[in-house]
């Protein structure tokens, strides 16, 4: 009985591959989300928390907490979606729970003294610093978009490169090699983030 190895992926597809890898767009489009879903969390997080504890000294405070964790809970549970739908993460545990059981203070104690419970808190807090560097590598795709389709646009519109403008058809096919290149860096740069941020909520939530 034979054995068939899978093949092994050849160093030019995992190279070039990203163009034509599904996975790469998905995980573009995570990153695209990840800015606004970030900043979402960590206000949502810190202005809870800081308000809980201003009117903790007339018990308010208490109940503005466990509204935190509960809106935490449904956090993780968008987070979870999203990570297991477009970056393939898999959980092999049940999410934090909305509610402890037991009364206000017995539910609000279960909630701060489960590890569980600060791990989520800290990769929703993390979304936002990973927020920006996503947003930033996404925009930055844009420019390689636009020197890829420089050969089609070139003539229709005026197109300079600093103070020079594009006007040889063989300047334009050069741009358009470098934004070939230069795409190729960015979905690998893309890649990795996605693949940091799969790794932590994993581990986290």
């Amino acid at each position: 009985m034979t054995t068939t190895l899978p093949a092994q992926e050849s160093v030019v597809d995992r190279v070039f591959g990203v163009f034509i890898q599904e996975q790469s767009y998905k995980n573009a489009l995570y990153l695209l989300c990840s800015f606004p879903l970030g900043l979402l969390y960590f206000v949502s997080t810190v202005v809870l928390f800081n308000l809980g504890a201003g009117l903790a000294i007339i018990v308010i405070g208490f109940g503005v907490w466990l509204l935190a964790f509960a809106l935490s809970a449904v956090f993780v549970r968008v987070e979870r979606r999203l990570a297991s739908g477009l970056l393939g993460a898999s959980f092999h545990r049940e999410p934090i729970p909305y509610w402890m059981p037991g009364n206000f203070l017995q539910a609000l104690g279960a909630k701060i003294t489960r590890r569980e419970t600060w791990k989520a808190e800290l990769f929703l807090l993390l979304r936002f610093p990973l927020g920006i560097v996503s947003l930033v590598s996404i925009l930055l795709l844009t420019a390689p978009l636009a020197l890829i389709f420089t050969p089609l646009f070139y003539n229709l519109f005026p197109t300079y490169i600093g103070f020079h403008r594009i006007i040889d058809p063989r300047e334009a096919f050069l741009l358009s090699a470098i934004g070939i290149l230069l795409g190729l860096v960015i979905l690998h740069i893309i890649n990795g983030l996605a693949g940091i941020t799969r790794r932590l909520a994993e581990a986290l939530l």
